[in-house]
C-alpha cells in the first residue's frame, strides 16, 4: 500500500509538472483547469466500471487488462516526451507563443 501510494504521489507531481508545460502563462488557469477537469472525469468515469470488470474477471486478468491498456500511453509518452531537451511538443515556447 506504501509503495502504491508513493507512486501515486511521483505520477501525480509529473502530471502536474506536464500540465503546466502545457499551458500557455498567460492562459494557465483556464488552461490547467481545463486539462485537470478532462483527467478527474476520465477518472471518474472509468473507475465505476472497473469493480464489476475485476468481479467478472478476476483480479489477475483485470490487473493483466489494465496492464496491456497502458500500452498505448507508454507508446505515446514515446512520441512526446522531451528526450532531447527539447520540451514536450505541444508546450508554450516563449518565443514562438509571447504576444
Amino acid at each position: 500500500m506504501s509503495l502504491e501510494n508513493i507512486g501515486a504521489g511521483l505520477v501525480g507531481a509529473v502530471f502536474v509538472a506536464l500540465l503546466m508545460s502545457l499551458c500557455n502563462p498567460r492562459l494557465s488557469a483556464t488552461q490547467y483547469a481545463l486539462l485537470s477537469g478532462v483527467y478527474a472525469l476520465s477518472r471518474s468515469l472509468l473507475s465505476v466500471p472497473a469493480g464489476a470488470l475485476a468481479e467478472r474477471l478476476g483480479w489477475p486478468p483485470f490487473f493483466l487488462l489494465k496492464v496491456l491498456s497502458s500500452l498505448p500511453g507508454f507508446i505515446l509518452l514515446v512520441k512526446l516526451a522531451p528526450w532531447h531537451g527539447d520540451g514536450p511538443k505541444g508546450a508554450f515556447d516563449p518565443l514562438k507563443d509571447s504576444a
